[in-house]
């Protein structure tokens, strides 16, 4: 035996154990509690249509009800009414923020505005109006380039000078 196994040896010379062994944790592994399975109650779309109005994201809501997001899923897929059940919360969720916006509005506009442009929620945007700009092309000689120049020039003149 060489230096380095009689290191390693428990009692008799052939109970040897390895470097890893005697480094690595033993396994043990909690037991996994089986997930829950989402039943089709009242009380469960109670519980969606709450979430939904809070804006909870589907991996939210899953995590809340303690199962995976693709048993939602199909929870949602099996059961039509669980997904109604769903767009019925997010729908009361729009409501209930229109009217805070409406609220706060009153209080500082540009805190609702700032919130009414957040198209996850509401879906409004700050569309600008579309400028109307005459853009036709003509085929100019020099001079009378110039004397458009010099034409628009003295509009815009005429228009500081008011």
């Amino acid at each position: 035996m060489n230096k380095k196994t009689e290191k390693y040896v428990l009692g008799e010379a052939r109970h040897r154990v390895t470097r890893r062994a005697t480094t690595s944790q033993p396994e043990f592994r909690y037991k996994q509690p089986r997930r829950r399975k989402l039943e089709p109650t009242e009380q469960t779309f109670g519980t969606l249509r709450s979430l939904a109005s809070r804006m909870c994201t589907q991996k939210e809501a899953a995590a809340i009800l303690q199962v995976h997001p693709d048993t939602l899923q199909k929870f949602f897929r099996a059961y039509p009414e669980a997904r109604e059940a769903w767009y019925q919360g997010k729908d009361l969720g729009r409501v209930q923020l229109r009217q805070l916006l409406w609220e706060q509005a009153k209080q500082d506009p540009a805190q609702a505005r700032f919130l009414a442009k957040q198209k996850s929620w509401l879906g409004y945007q700050d569309i600008p109006a579309p400028a109307e700009v005459d853009v036709t092309v003509q085929e100019l000689t020099k001079e009378e380039r110039l004397a458009r120049i010099t034409e628009l020039q003295e509009k815009v003149l005429q228009g500081t000078r008011r």
